[in-house]
């Protein structure tokens, strides 16, 4: 027996609200994407103190140097890459590059923390981080 006009319309119904669920599910996809800023400045810290402040605009390679290791982060194309470091597990090595701010790349063994941060001029815009 041929289906009604009643099951055409609740296909019909139904196709529209999954096109419906489509779209908000891309508008909160792009207000996601639109949300991450890319960084300014690179923050080198070691066992919690600032070992220095590195402009991602500016090609330059780091040797960052410890007490007792020498590591080598790379900056070119506006991203911080670690591409060098003596620890034993080299998952600093093998990280990806970071450029969005509070991005990270650690290296425990080292107590290292290289970290995308907005440059203070910028963040002192007399906004807190919670109106941000």
């Amino acid at each position: 027996m041929p289906g009604n006009g009643s099951d055409l319309i609740k296909i019909k119904r139904d196709l529209i609200l999954i096109l419906v669920f489509c779209l908000l599910a891309l508008i909160a996809l792009l207000a996601v994407r639109s949300g991450r800023k890319e960084g300014t400045v690179v923050q080198i810290r070691i066992d919690g103190k600032v070992y220095g402040n590195y402009p991602l605009a500016q090609e330059q390679t780091v040797m960052i140097r410890g007490e007792d290791f020498v590591s080598t982060l790379i900056i070119r194309d506006g991203k911080a890459d670690m591409t060098e470091a003596d620890c034993p597990d080299q998952i600093c090595v093998n990280h990806r590059p970071v450029r969005f701010r509070g991005e990270t790349i650690v290296c425990l063994p080292h107590k290292l923390v290289v970290e995308v941060i907005p440059d203070q001029e910028e963040s002192s815009g007399g906004l807190d981080a919670v109106s941000k």
